[in-house]
């Protein structure tokens, strides 16, 4: 009676044991196959390939279920063993990817640190670019850290690129205010062409040439264009002196000859209340 009682039982316990026993081949294949994962890994393996197998191959043995007893704590010890094996080989490539990159972003945080030339740029673009090479089939770090690193590297970039712009910013702003000085002078000496007074015209284009050649200029680009418009007024005004002086010379004449005429007819007139009465 007790043997038909506990019939089917021992015919589910069996069935269990077999399915352990199948389970155990299939933790077997798959410690063969981390096995082999473990003897492949190398300074020159394909990162990615690796984890990415390491993370199925950890699914496979947790998926293939329980392990007879009898086995079970030899098996879970040497699956322990090799994933913390893997794991260390991992981490050691980790630290190795991360001291790569450290010493990428000390470069580039010297490189900012430098005046924002066509040297230090290219520098840090050839830095970039090794950045970018360098991740290609490099372990990938965890998320936060990955992030992190790279935001350190890019802000080294940045201060140099903004450093760069803020030069130019500031040396654009000094040229604009150079070209305002200039082209007031500029409108000064064109002013004058409407002047009345030689002597006050030439002493004003004197002062005016002195101001301008005084002058410091951050570019030698558009000199050139600017001085061909000093040198344009600078004409005018120079002949507005002439013609000033023309005018005063034209006046003087014309007085000089209404004297003239003045006297002529005083002259004549005097001639004919002396002249004998017919």
């Amino acid at each position: 009676a007790c043997d038909r009682a506990y019939a089917p039982a021992k015919k589910h316990f069996e069935e269990l044991e077999q399915r352990r026993s199948e389970n155990a081949e299939k933790k077997n294949a798959v410690l063969e196959k981390i096995a082999a994962l473990n003897e492949r890994i190398a300074d020159g393996a394909e990162w990615g390939k690796v984890l990415n197998e390491r993370g199925e191959l950890v699914k496979a043995w947790f998926d293939a279920g329980a392990l007879p007893r009898r086995n079970a704590r030899a098996m879970q010890k040497r699956f322990d063993a090799l994933t913390a094996e893997i794991d260390a080989k991992l981490d050691a490539r980790r630290a190795a990817e991360r001291a790569r990159r450290r010493a990428l972003i000390d470069q580039g945080k010297a490189i900012a640190e430098r005046p924002a030339d066509g040297a230090s740029m290219a520098a840090m673009i050839a830095l970039q670019k090794q950045w970018q090479e360098g991740i290609k089939g490099a372990i990938r770090l965890k998320a936060k850290e990955d992030q992190a690193i790279w935001e350190e590297f890019r802000a080294a970039g940045s201060a140099l690129f903004g450093k760069r712009d803020a030069d130019k910013a500031a040396r654009t702003a000094e040229r604009d205010t150079h070209l305002t000085d200039r082209r007031a002078l500029i409108d000064e000496l064109q002013a004058l062409a409407a002047g009345s007074d030689a002597t006050a015209v030439k002493r004003a284009i004197d002062e005016l040439s002195a101001r301008w050649h005084a002058m410091e200029w951050p570019e030698r680009k558009p000199l050139r264009e600017w001085e061909q418009k000093f040198s344009n007024a600078r004409a005018a005004a120079i002949a507005r002196i002439a013609a000033i002086r023309g005018e005063a010379e034209n006046r003087q004449r014309a007085a000089a000859a209404a004297r003239l005429a003045v006297v002529e007819r005083a002259e004549q007139a005097l001639g004919n209340d002396n002249s004998p009465d017919m």
